[in-house]
């Protein structure tokens, strides 16, 4: 039974750190929250987040299906969901930018999404702007600082967003 409780516990803290930032976001190049629920009992409980359904699905789909559709236009609503984040106060950190975590909205357009991982910098009175990871990133879009540091700048996001933008087609 203390098992369970512990990992209920930590869903709900997981969950909790997600909803408080993605709650308060509203860009068009970031996925709209609509709300959460909480589903199951005893050991089997779940953890949804809700949003809006992307027909398109994320970023490579949507250009597997979609060949000619504009990438410089797509990795430009990336840039601008990204820039909306790091500039929101608190600034705020995806943490995971990759091209499954960029949604494409039924018209067409960028929407980052899944702010699983992503951290609320407070600024601090050196200016630097840095969090400690907690051993959840993709690999093949982490920069040096997450791998041998284990800390997430605004960097690191620039960094993801530049191997993603390649990804796409768009160098």
């Amino acid at each position: 039974m203390p098992e369970q409780i512990k990992q209920t516990r930590k869903l709900i803290r997981h969950l909790t750190r997600e909803v408080k930032i993605w709650k308060d976001l509203r860009h068009p190049n970031v996925l709209e929250f609509i709300g959460y629920a909480i589903v199951g009992e005893r050991s089997d409980i779940k953890g949804i987040l809700v949003s809006r359904w992307c027909a398109n699905g994320n970023l490579m789909q949507y250009l597997r299906a979609h060949p000619d559709s504009s990438r410089t236009f797509l990795v430009y609503g990336m840039a601008n969901g990204l820039h909306y984040l790091h500039s929101h106060k608190p600034a705020v950190i995806h943490g995971d930018l990759k091209p499954e975590n960029v949604l494409i909205s039924d018209q067409g357009e960028a929407q980052l999404c899944d702010f699983g991982l992503s951290r609320a910098l407070n600024e601090l009175s050196t200016g630097a702007q840095t969090t400690s990871t907690m051993l959840g990133y993709t690999i093949r879009y982490s920069s040096y600082e997450v791998l041998i540091e284990e800390a997430k700048t605004v960097f690191s996001d620039v960094y993801a967003f530049g191997c993603t933008s390649i990804q796409a087609g768009v160098s």
